[in-house]
């Protein structure tokens, strides 16, 4: 008699953990993973992103000034594992949030993180040098040249 309880408890927990499985082979209880975003151009009124999703999935970005975003846009209806697109249409040296939404075939939906992109009066992506910067660097290779060259060795005979 207790070998049949036994046997309906482990059936019951089985069926409680199996996964469904779609015709295309994804996990139904699983929501997308949203990776790899990175911001490939910024402009005056535009910034262009890409991102990796590891099911094919239809997406949604959400911007705005501020983490309650606001604005949306959507991205097609084909389901796809690389993603990119342009925001367009924004405000001149303003900063905006964004983040992904992800929606597989099944319906779940992944999120990606909060992320932040400022529009600039010129075209130039955050974390560039700026040429002051070259500037510099080539004139302390001069300097270096000159010591290296004329003073040292003019040291070296006295």
């Amino acid at each position: 008699m207790k070998r049949p309880v036994l046997l309906s408890i482990l059936l019951a927990a089985a069926l409680l953990l199996t996964v469904t499985i779609h015709e295309d082979g994804t996990d139904a209880q699983v929501p997308p993973t949203v990776s790899g975003v990175h911001v490939l151009n910024v402009g005056e009124d535009y910034f262009e992103i890409e991102w990796e999703t590891d099911t094919p999935t239809t997406c949604i970005v959400e911007y705005g000034r501020t983490k309650d975003y606001g604005r949306t846009k959507e991205l097609g209806g084909s389901f796809d594992s690389y993603h990119k697109t342009n925001i367009t249409g924004l405000d001149k040296t303003t900063k905006y949030h964004f983040r992904i939404v992800a929606e597989n075939v099944a319906g779940e939906l992944g999120y990606s993180g909060d992320f932040t992109v400022t529009t600039g009066p010129q075209s130039e992506v955050e974390g560039g040098t700026p040429g002051w910067v070259w500037g510099l660097v080539a004139l302390s290779m001069i300097v270096l040249f000159f010591y290296l060259v004329f003073i040292r060795p003019a040291r070296q005979m006295q």
